[in-house]
């Protein structure tokens, strides 16, 4: 086996005539009901067996656009996806499907490249995201994952919305990476609940010198849930070197080959320099005088092309006329892209810590709301940004 994994199709999208043509290998008639009934518009011809069947059957075959194939009954599923890479004409996209639910087979399964794992039970409503989302824009099926780099004015609560923008996120099905560069204190961690993995130093050195080892990459994460990753540093002074831009900026691009967002968190010496390699910037500020000031300040930077998501949140119980009078004193009264009202459960939660226990099931509506707008603005296709899947993948998840 490779000790880097292959997609199933790493190259260019399948010829558009052949789009509506899909093979599906499955072991049970509950599965092939619903790919069935999930994909009507599709030429769908559903064999009995296995990924071992669809790699006989493929061999010398021409491959359509969509493959689904089952796991189940196979020994070395990671090792069988490999074989079938190599009988698979390029741009096919491939989707697994197993009944083995248990986040380290998952990641394996993922880190394939192949555009998702569907574990049975296959609900109909999920295939078809699943596929609508790899053929997005005609089959011009994209090949990473975002990366998005948040950046506060001080006191605006920006790490806090990260962890709750990660766990909404992979509450909607996106795998999802944070990446806590802060050495003294790892924040997120705490808030998602969770006890950094030893090495991301290591991992950052090996960066450095290129394409991360994948080794190090599963070694320094640690697993929030089978969709959210957090990788950060273990307390233990003294503090490890700081890491180049050059070593940040490759294990970004080695995380987006894995999972479809990745949210940076840069420690505060060189943050511009950090989030300048990422595909696009949350602000986050309050609606105050100073914040509004601020975020001018920490804006102008990145330039008038960069691709900056305005995030105001009210930290602070401020009257509506209040925040009108000092955001119009400050010539700042433009309408941000995502607002978040005033909620003391958040600043609560963000200092007693445990984020992850209290999100995204009890979370009030007045805040889901713009957590879900944000991630809708994180996964815009009008974002300058070119993915919105895997790019071990050639397609989204």
């Amino acid at each position: 086996m490779d000790p880097e994994p292959r997609p199933p199709a790493p190259g260019h999208a399948p010829d558009p005539a052949a789009l509506r043509q899909a093979r599906a290998f499955v072991t049970d008639p509950e599965t092939r009901f619903a790919l069935l009934a999930a994909l009507p518009e599709w030429e769908l011809e559903a064999d009995d067996g296995n990924i071992r069947t669809a790699i006989g059957a493929l061999q010398g075959n021409a491959s359509p656009a969509l493959i689904l194939i089952d796991l189940d009954g196979v020994p070395y599923p990671v090792g069988s996806i490999h074989e079938l890479a190599s009988v698979c004409e390029v741009g096919a996209t491939v989707v697994a499907i197993g009944s083995r639910d248990d986040a380290r087979y998952s990641r394996a399964i993922l880190n394939t490249g192949v555009a998702d794992y569907l574990i049975k039970p296959v609900a109909v409503a999920r295939v078809r995201e699943v596929v609508a989302r790899a053929f997005a824009g005609g089959g011009d099926q994209r090949r990473r994952g975002r990366s998005a780099g948040f950046i506060g004015t001080g006191g605006s609560g920006a790490t806090t919305l990260l962890a709750a923008t990660a766990i909404t996120a992979a509450a909607r099905g996106r795998y999802v990476a944070v990446l806590d560069l802060n050495r003294a204190f790892s924040a997120l961690p705490f808030l998602l609940d969770v006890q950094p993995a030893p090495g991301l130093d290591e991992l950052l050195e090996s960066a450095a010198a290129g394409a991360p080892d994948p080794e190090l990459v599963a070694a320094a994460q640690v697993a929030r849930s089978d969709r959210l990753a957090v990788f950060g540093y273990r307390w233990n002074p003294p503090l490890p070197l700081a890491p180049s831009f050059r070593a940040v900026g490759q294990l970004v691009a080695e995380l987006c080959t894995r999972f479809h967002l990745v949210l940076v968190d840069p420690e505060a010496h060189g943050r511009i320099a950090v989030l300048r390699d990422c595909d696009v910037q949350v602000l986050v500020s309050e609606p105050t005088r100073i914040g509004a000031l601020r975020s001018a300040r920490v804006s102008a930077p990145f330039g008038s092309g960069a691709s900056i998501i305005n995030v105001r949140n009210r930290t602070r119980a401020l009257g509506r006329a209040g925040v009108r009078n000092a955001l119009r004193a400050s010539g700042a009264e433009r309408k941000p892209d995502v607002e978040f009202p005033f909620a003391d459960l958040l600043p609560e939660l963000s200092d007693w810590g445990h984020l992850a226990k209290r999100l995204p099931r009890r979370l009030p509506r007045r805040l889901r709301k713009p957590l879900d707008r944000l991630v809708d603005r994180l996964d815009a296709p009008g974002l300058d940004v070119p993915g919105d899947g895997l790019l071990a993948s050639p397609a989204a998840a």
